[in-house]
């Protein structure tokens, strides 16, 4: 990722890795944090979404410092990962933890989707080609 400019970081709210956007939803989102609607039509609460995994929540959540959401699955802290090898018991325990980690992350990066570029165009009914000139039934 790119560095942030001052004004685009004081543009989001840190936590725990997450970059939170204020926002508004006037269609229907749920918080992941609680049962509450994240939306209304007329007066929704203040919500907050992440930049970069875009999990959703209700600003109160963040302002009260209540502990209910999971770190930011996409930001990778090294001071995360560190914090986190603490908990281990032992050195032995801590390679485990790595040795296990090293299995499920995958070596090579998942190649990109290359979709068909040979799209076809689609006739609808009204149209037709020059060597088919069927007439159509409507209605």
């Amino acid at each position: 990722m790119e560095p942030l400019s001052a004004a685009e970081r004081s543009s989001f709210i840190p936590h725990k890795g997450h970059e939170f956007v204020l926002t508004l939803y006037h269609f229907p989102s749920s918080c992941e944090a609680c049962p509450r609607p994240l939306w209304h039509v007329f007066k929704p609460p203040p919500a907050l979404e992440c930049r970069r995994c875009r999990i959703k929540c209700h600003k109160d959540h963040i302002d009260r410092k209540e502990e209910v959401l999971a770190p930011c699955r996409v930001n990778y802290d090294m001071s995360t990962a560190k914090e986190l090898l603490l908990l281990a018991n032992s050195t032995e325990e801590q390679q485990k933890w790595v040795s296990r980690l090293l299995k499920r992350v995958p070596r090579k990066p998942i190649a990109p989707v290359v979709l068909n570029q040979e799209v076809r165009p689609t006739r609808g009914p009204r149209q037709t080609s020059k060597g088919d000139r069927r007439i159509l039934n409507c209605c």
